[in-house]
C-alpha cells in the first residue's frame, strides 16, 4: 500500500499462519525490507474483518513512524 508516497505492506494473519510458517514469513518480510519497503505489519484476520477503518488508521500510523 502507498499512504503519502510512503510504501508499507499490510499482511493479514488468518487460522493458516502458524508458528511453523513463521520463519517463510520471515523470509518474505526481509524480501520486501531489501527492495526498500521499511514497514511490514501483521494484523490479525478478525480484526481486519471487523474493524478495517481502525486497522487502516493503525497501518498508516506505523508507515508515518516507519519512515520518519
Amino acid at each position: 500500500m502507498c499512504y503519502n508516497g510512503k510504501w508499507g505492506v499490510l499482511e493479514v494473519d488468518g487460522p493458516h499462519h502458524t508458528a511453523e510458517r513463521r520463519v517463510e514469513e520471515q523470509e518474505r518480510e526481509r524480501i520486501f525490507k531489501r527492495n526498500g519497503i521499511k514497514v511490514v505489519e501483521r494484523f490479525d484476520a478478525e480484526r481486519c474483518y471487523n474493524n478495517p477503518d481502525e486497522v487502516m488508521q493503525d497501518f498508516f500510523k506505523l508507515i508515518e513512524i516507519g519512515y520518519s
